[in-house]
């Protein structure tokens, strides 16, 4: 609801309403859940396709990007905005060299002077919603080599920064979530062309001494080789991340670590002309087994590995000795008992949860019938 609330402001702000600015504020709430389906995608889509603020939309990109010459500050923003605030405006004018008088003088003689406040957070024209579309419709492949640079400078800053005494803690969540890689798929795209951009960031990311000693940012980087089907890297990457986790002991929890490697050793022993590897298969039988036990471990991820086990289970069914198919069967009965009492698993996506729930039920009956 509450996102609601801040797309009903946002609209109202930039005057994109139209007629509907005579309904209610109640009334646009109910437009916004019913006709939108209360989701920000289907409000991007129903919303920014119109005529009035598709215009609105290309004025803007004309200015930072056309015209205006300032492409890498509008990098910055977009950024800024995907990710909640996580970098603050202060930030990217010291790190970027902004020259933010001069940037106000040119926006203040532009046709999208209307949408920037001359008060102090007056950057702050959009939302991570209409960053993702501008993103994603408006971006050419020589704007994305810019965003490759401003964004890889940002998060490097980042984690110079989170050695500060004083400030520290702060840069260091904000790096936590700049290294995620789903971040990276909203900011730069999840099709093939968008995994080598994202490649090149993590590559130039791992030549810095305080990013390289951070685990989360192995394991982020193994996420993404396996989303290419780059298993060799990936597991490579995840066995460094678990060692700098073990490293920190109980300062840094591992589970994670552990969830990613047992899908790639699921996905690494499906499709062999070999026998698969029995140690790898017990290995990420534990490592889902160690989180059903942690009491902070989120039943969506555990759900999300049963795909991976059907895969798995079809695939070899013939190789598997009694052994393994017990321990895979037990596994999966804790999975399903863990995530009784839910109608839709916490954090799933819509139509996630019925999916997720056939592939452990027919798992389950292939090991016991099959």
């Amino acid at each position: 609801m509450e996102d609601l609330k801040n797309w009903d402001t946002a609209l109202e702000r930039w005057g994109l309403w139209e007629e509907k600015i005579e309904l209610s504020h109640e009334d646009r709430i109910s437009f916004l859940q019913n006709s939108c389906g209360g989701e920000n995608r289907s409000i991007v889509l129903s919303l920014f396709r119109t005529s009035n603020i598709g215009k609105r939309i290309d004025q803007i990109v004309s200015f930072f990007i056309k015209s205006g010459g300032h492409s890498r500050t509008f990098a910055a923003l977009l950024t800024s905005s995907l990710c909640q605030q996580h970098v603050s405006w202060e930030s990217l004018v010291s790190w970027l060299d902004i020259d933010e008088q001069s940037l106000r003088r040119d926006i203040s003689a532009s046709e999208i002077a209307d949408l920037f406040g001359n008060g102090r957070n007056w950057n702050g024209f959009t939302s991570a919603q209409l960053a993702e579309y501008i993103l994603r419709t408006r971006y050419v492949a020589e704007d994305k080599d810019t965003l490759v640079e401003v964004f890889s400078t940002i998060v490097l800053c980042t984690a110079e920064s989170a050695t500060d005494g004083r400030l520290g803690a702060i840069f260091r969540e904000n790096l936590k979530e700049l290294m995620k890689f789903r971040f990276m798929t909203r900011l730069l795209g999840d099709d093939s062309t968008s995994m080598a951009l994202i490649n090149r960031v993590y590559t130039r990311l791992a030549k810095a001494r305080l990013i390289r000693g951070n685990p989360q940012f192995w394991l982020q980087y193994a996420m993404s080789r396996m989303e290419v089907g780059d298993l060799l890297s990936a597991e490579t990457y995840l066995n460094t991340a678990y060692g700098l986790a073990k490293e920190r002991g109980q300062n840094y929890s591992p589970f994670q670590i552990m969830d990613q490697r047992s899908r790639l050793y699921f996905r690494k022993n499906t499709g062999l002309s070999i026998k698969f590897n029995v140690i790898e298969i017990q290995q990420a039988i534990a490592d889902l087994g160690a989180l059903l036990d942690d009491p902070e471990s989120e039943v969506i991820y555990l759900f999300r590995s049963t795909p991976l086990i059907r895969d798995f289970v079809d695939d070899q069914i013939d190789n598997i000795d009694q052994d393994v198919k017990a321990s895979i069967l037990a596994l999966l009965i804790r999975i399903k008992e863990a995530g009784e009492g839910y109608r839709n698993l916490p954090r799933s996506q819509k139509g996630e949860t019925a999916k997720l729930r056939k592939a452990l039920s027919d798992t389950v009956l292939t090991l016991q019938y099959g």
